[in-house]
């Protein structure tokens, strides 16, 4: 009598083969969307970030200059528009006002800092922005610091018109640690100063 055979169970080694594959593809198909979405939803979070840093800074700087007058003994905006220079009324008790020491608004690149940027065309501390400077108000008497905003500013243009200054700012934030091209956001306003 010959041997009867067993019906089989299981699959084979190449359906188990096949099947690895399209599994794996599959998988990597959901790896890149997922990837992508987390790009676009960092891109995203860093784009209304900025936003609102910029529109804060601008107005910080408004807020600044409004005090400021035009006819101040010190008053200044230089050439490339990257600072100012200016002095507050802190009174006129016998009808001359009486000015406060001049301050200056003025965007410096982040030297001295380990790793920070320079003003040399380079990114040096390998966050993905080129050159990031920082908001500084001086004492412009001393020169000490007395106040600074550490932002990814890129841009800040002052311009004047009569009484009337524009001011604008840029900031660049790089999302993901610079695996993706940085976002950039500008924001302005206009100031009226006082006399």
């Amino acid at each position: 009598m010959a041997p009867r055979r067993l019906p089989r169970s299981g699959f084979t080694l190449v359906e188990v083969l096949v099947a690895l594959a399209i599994g794996m593809v599959v998988l990597a198909a959901c790896y890149e969307f997922m990837s992508r979405a987390r790009q676009s939803a960092e891109t995203g979070m860093s784009r209304s970030r900025l936003e609102v840093e910029s529109n804060d800074l601008v107005q910080r700087i408004a807020d600044l200059l409004r005090q400021a007058s035009p006819s101040s003994p010190d008053w200044a905006v230089s050439e490339d528009g990257s600072s100012i220079t200016y002095n507050l009324c802190e009174g006129a008790p016998d009808g001359s006002p009486l000015w406060s020491a001049p301050f200056t608004l003025s965007a410096l690149p982040t030297e001295g800092d380990p790793g920070a940027e320079g003003d040399d065309g380079i990114d040096n501390d390998g966050d993905g922005l080129v050159d990031e400077r920082v908001l500084v108000a001086l004492d412009a008497g001393t020169g000490s610091e007395l106040e600074a905003w550490a932002v990814n500013l890129q841009t800040l243009q002052i311009s004047q018109d009569g009484r009337t200054l524009a001011v604008s700012v840029t900031l660049q934030e790089s999302p993901l640690g610079g695996e993706i091209s940085p976002e950039t956001v500008s924001a302005a306003t206009s100031v009226y100063t006082r006399n």
